[in-house]
């Protein structure tokens, strides 16, 4: 695995209200939802330079990731995206984070997402918004029965059929 130089939770939080630090959190847009290191920016990891053009400039620039894995992969492409910011990652990421008992914060808005958020399907009970239920069970449903014609269109997926 590559391994990037890291900072610790409790070192992180000491510097998280300086304007000049800032975290992105590669966690699934549930999990960012759910809960993450307050002031964090999500991001897709396939998308890291879309991030790049939300973010501003910033001297340290945290990467993290449920269990730091991911961040660490990340790494070197952010170092290259932000060449004048000091890059690390998040030691044990969101997990150390959470088992340090640090504060978190939960919400996902445009505010905080650096790309659209369609990295997972949501069930219709998982949107923020209550009242869309109705909406998104539809959508879904949608989604749902055009996957058989979905399938049959793309040639590199084969199934045997019975009859």
């Amino acid at each position: 695995m590559v391994t990037w130089q890291t900072i610790g939770a409790s070192a992180l939080a000491s510097r998280l209200r300086d304007p000049h630090v800032a975290v992105i959190d590669l966690a699934t847009s549930l999990k960012f939802r759910d809960r993450h290191v307050p002031g964090a920016w999500w991001a897709v990891r396939s998308r890291i330079a879309e991030a790049r053009a939300r973010l501003p400039n910033v001297a340290l620039l945290v990467i993290t990731s449920e269990d730091a894995t991911l961040a660490h992969l990340t790494a070197p492409e952010a170092q290259a995206l932000w060449p004048q910011s000091e890059v690390r990652v998040l030691d044990g990421g969101n997990a150390a984070w959470i088992a340090a008992g640090l504060s978190t914060e939960s919400g996902i808005a445009n505010e905080n997402a650096t790309t659209a958020i369609d990295d997972v399907w949501y069930k219709p009970y998982e949107h923020e918004h209550e009242q869309d239920y109705e909406k998104h069970a539809r959508d879904y449903l949608t989604w749902e029965v055009a996957l058989a014609q979905q399938i049959e269109r793309d040639p590199t997926i084969r199934f045997r059929t019975y009859d």
